[in-house]
């Protein structure tokens, strides 16, 4: 943003800005300490090295890229592996 239109903000959105500017700065440091001691770069490395919450961590996810972030789908693929259908061609009898 150049100075012109930073300086036409409010102070509260001047500080705001501030503050996203700080928040992103120190989430593409910890990103690059990571990559530099070849560690993986998740969401939770992040927030451990940044000590920032995982909410503000998640919020920049345009940094930190969408397959850093947990996948969920992984999961229901495993748990889809895991359940077999039903027998339902099986002619057996069950009798009390």
């Amino acid at each position: 943003m150049d100075k012109d239109k930073f300086d036409q903000l409010s102070g509260v959105q001047q500080n705001a800005y501030r503050k996203r500017q700080w928040t992103k700065s120190r989430i593409e440091e910890a990103i690059s300490y990571l990559k530099e001691n070849n560690l993986p770069v998740t969401a939770m490395a992040i927030v451990n090295a940044t000590r920032l919450s995982k909410a503000t961590v998640y919020r920049y996810r345009e940094l930190i890229g969408n397959e850093n972030l947990r996948n969920y789908t992984k999961f229901q693929n495993y748990l889809c592996l895991q359940i077999k259908p039903l027998d339902t061609t099986s002619t057996a009898v069950i009798s009390s």
